[in-house]
């Protein structure tokens, strides 16, 4: 059994298969029509000028084919590269004209009382506060791993909201949680 050069999906018996007068390539008549469009102007000509067509009609895939692609390697990677270092030059110019002022040297053992975390890390700046310091560190780790592996744990078949009882419930005391440590985490209460 032979296959479509396009999609290669097998041929039936019977199925109409087109041979592309270019690349001789066999497929079916849909893909023919999806993917070989410059063909078209050359099977409405007549058998005089059929050849001539053909011969055309290959030199103009081979010019669009040679102009679509870039090669990787050298010119991809060239651009990369000069565009790489130019930002890392730009970066040391200003490091070096436009320096930062520094301040007082940082004590890692003294927070300052007016340093909060962006709103999405509240919950967990908040249940800092309410555990040791080992599981505030732990804790949201396993959490994630948790989330990782959860498709492997979970074994319900079911999608159906009313069959997902046990995992609505947990997600909803999850959100109220991060909910409530978030409103602490920003106000302080």
């Amino acid at each position: 059994m032979k296959k479509c050069d396009e999609c290669g999906i097998y041929f039936q018996e019977n199925e109409e298969i087109k041979t592309c007068p270019i690349c001789s390539n066999e497929m079916h008549p849909e893909c023919y029509n999806k993917f070989h469009t410059h063909i078209e102007e050359v099977e409405d000509s007549n058998e005089v000028h059929k050849e001539e067509k053909i011969e055309d009609a290959k030199e103009l895939v081979e010019h669009e084919l040679e102009g679509e692609t870039i090669p990787f390697v050298p010119d991809h990677i060239l651009s990369e590269v000069t565009t790489m270092l130019l930002i890392i030059v730009l970066l040391s110019l200003l490091v070096i004209f436009v320096p930062t002022p520094l301040e007082q040297v940082a004590n890692p053992f003294e927070t300052p009382a007016e340093i909060k975390p962006e709103w999405y890390f509240l919950f967990l700046f908040a249940f800092l506060h309410f555990v040791p310091t080992i599981v505030g560190i732990f804790a949201p780790l396993v959490g994630v791993v948790f989330l990782i592996l959860l498709p492997w744990i979970d074994k319900n078949p079911s999608r159906k909201l009313k069959d997902r009882k046990v995992a609505i419930i947990v997600t909803v005391i999850l959100l109220i949680a991060i909910l409530i440590l978030s409103y602490i985490g920003e106000f302080g209460v």
